[in-house]
C-alpha cells in the first residue's frame, strides 16, 4: 500500500467485519491492517473461543470477536453442525446431492445447537462499532438474511462486500447467486470480479486440475460456489455532508486494496473528496493511486524479466 494511502487510512479509520469467522481471518484488507479494526462474528461458541485465544496476527489495529449469529430478527435458531464444520448452517443440507459430487460425508449431521441471533444493525449499535467500511460474509446460505438485518449499515456505511454465492442448492430452500446479487444491488453495490471459484467433479473429490485415479483423470467440474467482490458505485453516492465524503474516501481505500485503481480514482474524484484529503490530512489521493498503478506495471515487468531469464537458463 502506498505510504500516503496508508496514512490516509490511519487518519480516517477503517473497520472490517468478518461474518462467519470460522477457520481464520480474512486478509483482503491486509495492506491497511495497521489502520483497521477487525470484528469477527462466529456463532459456534467453541470456535469463537478458539479464535479469541489463538491470536490472529496480521498487525491489525484492533481485534474483536462477537459470539453471535446474524440474521434478520432477534432471537435464536437451530444451527446444524455437520461433520465438515465449515458446512454448518441454519439450513438443512441435501446429503444426497453432496454424494453426487463425492462430498456426501461433508454433510453428516453431528449435532444441532441453539444459537442466539441478532440483526447486524443492532449488534453494531450495542457494541459501539461505528461506520464499518467492509464486510466479508460466508454463512452457508444465510447471506440474504444477514443483509436484510443490516439495512442501515448497507445504506449508510459499507463500501465493499466480499460474499460467498452459490449456484447449486446444497441446502433446502437455499438462496442462490441471483437472489444475493439482486439484494446487494438495491443499495448501490456493483460486482467487480470473482475472487474464488469452486468447481466440483462427480467422480472424485479432487479439484479440477488435480489428477484422479481411474478412466477420467482430468475433468472440469461444475461451478458450485464462489466469492464475489462488490463495491459501491462511486457516482451513486452523495457528497452533501462530511460522512458521505468519508465514505467515498474509504471506498477509494478499499478499492485500492483490491487493485481496482480506476474505481478508487473515481471515488476520490467525486466533488470535495480530494479537497477533503488535501485540506485535512495534506494528502493527494490522486497521486497516491497513480503511484500504486505505476508500481504494478514495474512489478509485472520485473516478474516477466525473471521468468524470461529462468526459461533461458533452463532451455539453454
Amino acid at each position: 500500500m502506498d505510504h500516503a494511502l496508508l496514512a490516509l487510512a490511519q487518519n480516517i479509520g477503517l473497520t472490517a467485519l468478518d461474518v462467519g469467522a470460522r477457520g481464520g481471518v480474512n486478509t483482503d484488507l491486509g495492506p491497511v491492517a495497521e489502520a483497521t479494526k477487525y470484528v469477527g462474528f462466529e456463532p459456534d461458541a467453541v470456535e469463537c473461543a478458539r479464535l479469541q485465544n489463538a491470536g490472529i496476527g496480521g498487525g491489525w489495529k484492533q481485534v474483536q470477536f462477537v459470539p453471535v449469529a446474524l440474521a434478520d430478527y432477534e432471537g435464536t435458531f437451530d444451527l446444524n453442525l455437520y461433520s465438515k464444520r465449515g458446512c454448518s448452517s441454519k439450513y438443512r443440507a441435501r446429503q444426497d446431492l453432496g454424494k453426487l459430487f463425492c462430498r456426501g460425508e461433508f454433510y453428516n449431521l453431528d449435532q444441532i445447537v441453539k444459537v442466539p441471533c441478532s440483526r447486524l444493525d443492532d449488534v453494531l449499535h450495542k457494541e459501539g462499532i461505528l461506520e464499518p467500511a467492509f464486510m466479508k460474509i460466508d454463512v452457508q446460505s444465510m447471506e440474504v438474511e444477514v443483509f436484510n438485518g443490516a439495512p442501515r449499515t448497507l445504506k449508510e456505511d459499507l463500501v465493499g462486500i466480499r460474499t460467498e454465492v452459490s449456484f447449486f442448492p446444497m441446502y433446502e430452500e437455499q438462496p442462490l447467486f441471483a437472489e444475493i446479487d439482486q439484494r446487494v444491488r438495491q443499495d448501490g453495490f456493483v460486482p467487480m470480479r470473482w475472487l474464488e471459484n469452486h468447481e466440483w467433479r462427480r467422480a472424485t473429490g479432487k479439484k479440477p486440475y488435480s489428477m484422479a485415479d481411474g478412466p477420467l483423470p482430468f475433468s472440469r467440474g461444475q461451478l458450485m460456489h464462489a466469492d464475489v467482490l462488490y463495491l459501491l458505485h462511486p457516482e451513486a453516492l452523495p457528497t452533501n455532508d462530511e460522512k458521505s465524503l468519508r465514505r467515498l474516501v474509504r471506498l477509494g481505500l478499499v478499492a485500492s486494496c483490491y487493485q481496482h485503481y480506476d474505481h478508487a480514482m473515481a471515488a476520490f474524484a467525486r466533488p470535495y473528496v480530494r479537497q477533503l484529503c488535501q485540506d485535512q490530512w495534506k494528502i493527494d489521493p490522486f497521486k497516491a493511486v497513480e503511484r500504486m498503478s505505476q508500481a504494478e506495471v514495474t512489478l509485472t515487468r520485473r516478474l516477466a524479466w525473471r521468468l524470461m531469464k529462468t526459461l533461458q537458463k533452463n532451455f539453454a
